[in-house]
């Protein structure tokens, strides 16, 4: 992905977010995304680049997209109106200025909205996130937890605002990037894996009321680290061991040069360029996702269970969601949307 700098009207961005509020609308029906987790999951990105990315795809309002937020650092993070929904849009990053000059700062959200809302064009999407810099699994977003709490907080409240102003939702997915803070110790970082388990059955249960939620998980990236310790492997491993062991749960692969991080000497937070790829990715696995939980073909069996015989039928192959069959650089879970309109007959 092509980056081009350019000099952004940071003006824009304090009208969008004084005049931009887009209420939620009463009869209308929302899928809610949670994102969750510590720093890269605030964001780092650099609002002032984002005209150069993608053609300008990312508007700084995208007016088709709720977004709800609550601060984790008082004043020092992200100046956008919080704990309300306003237009999808840019200053809600994590805001410490560091690296120096971003006025502006965004997370994964901006892409992720866009990349669902454009799948989904005849649907209504909401995001929601609350995210600490620094924080811990281990113990912060633990069970009873300072940041779980604050969490459970801030989904309560954005679904109440929802259907106090008359409108429903549908809760579609949960979105981690988190671990860098439990890679301090070795014990922590064994524990990683329980304790991600841990999380995720918690949100289903808390939040999700019981469902089966999707999850996505972005896997610590060794873009991060300029020597990366045992405790950075134990956590990566802990990522992808849960990821496999449940079907509705996914984990994004973020070592691909399109990942690209700050700082030689300091790069564990991602770039502008960075955080919209991880958008990205987070979008197009809970669009996956979706199209696999679903029932496209009517035949009383999701999705999940009627594709890897189709593929296999196709293909003459042995089909695995974290497979790459047709060795086009990408999982078979991305690839799946095609297969799907081949199964419905488009």
């Amino acid at each position: 992905m092509k980056l081009i700098f350019k000099v952004f009207s940071f003006a824009l961005f304090l009208l969008v977010a004084q005049f931009g509020n887009a209420q939620i609308q009463p009869g209308v029906e929302y899928d809610v995304y949670f994102l969750a987790g510590q720093s890269n999951a605030a964001g780092r990105g650099d609002a002032a680049e984002l005209p150069g990315i993608d053609g300008g795809i990312y508007e700084p309002n995208q007016i088709d997209i709720q977004f709800y937020w609550r601060k984790t650092l008082s004043s020092a993070n992200g100046n956008l109106v919080q704990d309300e929904f306003v237009p999808l849009q840019p200053d809600s990053g994590q805001g410490l200025n560091n690296p120096s000059g971003h006025a502006v700062e965004f997370g994964t959200e901006i892409a992720m909205g866009r990349t669902i809302a454009d799948a989904f064009p005849n649907r209504n999407i909401a995001i929601i996130k609350y995210a600490h810099g620094g924080s811990n699994l281990h113990t912060q977003w633990a069970d009873g937890g300072s940041m779980y709490n604050t969490f459970l907080s801030v989904a309560s409240d954005s679904l109440n605002d929802i259907t106090s102003a008359g409108a429903t939702y549908n809760l579609k997915g949960f979105a981690w990037t988190q671990g860098e803070a439990d890679t301090g110790s070795t014990a922590n970082s064994l524990a990683y894996e329980a304790n991600l388990t841990s999380l995720i059955s918690r949100v289903r249960n808390d939040v999700f009321g019981g469902e089966q939620a999707n999850v996505v998980v972005s896997r610590l990236s060794l873009n991060q680290y300029n020597n990366p310790s045992a405790e950075v492997f134990n956590v990566r491993a802990a990522q992808v061991a849960v990821a496999e062991a449940d079907p509705a749960v996914d984990w994004l692969d973020t070592d691909g040069a399109e990942f690209s991080t700050y700082n030689i000497n300091n790069p564990i937070h991602f770039d502008a360029n960075g955080v919209i790829s991880m958008g990205i990715a987070f979008g197009d696995a809970f669009v996956a996702q979706d199209f696999l939980l679903g029932d496209v073909n009517c035949d009383g069996a999701i999705d999940l269970l009627d594709v890897p015989a189709f593929i296999d039928a196709a293909t003459g192959g042995t089909f695995n969601l974290k497979s790459d069959i047709n060795q086009d650089g990408t999982i078979d879970l991305l690839d799946v949307a095609p297969f799907i309109d081949l199964l419905k007959g488009g």
